[in-house]
C-alpha cells in the first residue's frame, strides 16, 4: 500500500501542482477595488451617435465622486460629475447596463438587463477545497480537492476535478455540473 501511495501521491501532487501554476498564469479578472472605464455594448458598435441639448442635467455633487472610489484623475477634474451609478448583483450571467438621459428634463437612468447565458464559451473558474466527512462504512475522512472548470454551455460548467482524502485515497477526472 505504500509504495502505491508513493507512486499515484507524486502523481496527484504534480496535478495539483500544475494546475496551481495554470491558475497562477491565467488571465484573471480586475482585483475587487479596481476601477476600469466599461466597455461598450457591442449592440452599439455601428450606432450613429447625435447631439442633444436638455434644459439641465442633474448630476451628484463632488463628494459623490469619493464615495465611490472614482480615479484621482476623476476625482481632482472639476469637470466631471457622476450622473449615476448601479451595483450589480454577483451572479453568473452577463449583464448589459444602459444609461439613458431625458433629453426634456435632463433626468438620467441607468438600467440592468440580465443577459441570457451563453451557449458556449471558454471559462477559468476554480475551486480549491478542504472538506472533513464520512465515506463508506462512516470512515471518518478529509479531503483536498481541486477543481477547474474549463468549458460552459448554458448553465452546465464542464472540467477537470483532483481529490486527495486523508486515507490515501484519491481521485481525478473530469465532469460536468449544473449551477443555479
Amino acid at each position: 500500500m505504500n509504495e502505491k501511495i508513493k507512486r499515484y501521491g507524486s502523481l496527484l501532487i504534480g496535478l495539483v501542482v500544475l494546475a496551481l501554476a495554470w491558475n497562477y498564469f491565467r488571465a484573471k479578472p480586475a482585483p475587487v477595488g479596481s476601477v476600469v472605464i466599461a466597455t461598450p455594448a457591442p449592440e452599439l458598435k455601428n450606432a450613429p451617435k447625435q447631439d442633444i441639448t436638455p434644459p439641465k442635467v442633474s448630476v451628484y455633487t463632488p463628494p459623490a465622486k469619493k464615495k465611490l472610489d472614482l480615479p484621482a484623475d476623476v476625482q481632482d477634474d472639476p469637470n466631471k460629475y457622476v450622473l449615476g451609478s448601479a451595483k450589480l448583483p454577483a451572479d453568473t450571467h452577463p449583464h448589459t447596463v444602459t444609461t439613458v438621459i431625458d433629453a426634456k428634463t435632463g433626468e438620467v437612468q441607468t438600467y440592468d438587463r440580465r443577459d441570457p447565458l451563453p451557449w458556449l464559451a471558454a471559462e477559468q473558474t476554480g475551486e480549491i477545497r478542504i472538506d472533513y466527512g464520512y465515506k463508506t462504512g462512516l470512515v471518518k475522512v478529509g479531503r483536498l480537492s481541486l477543481r477547474e472548470d474549463l468549458l460552459q454551455v448554458k448553465a452546465l460548467h464542464a472540467g477537470v476535478n483532483v481529490a486527495i482524502d486523508t486515507d490515501a485515497a484519491w481521485f481525478v477526472g473530469a465532469g460536468v455540473g449544473y449551477r443555479w
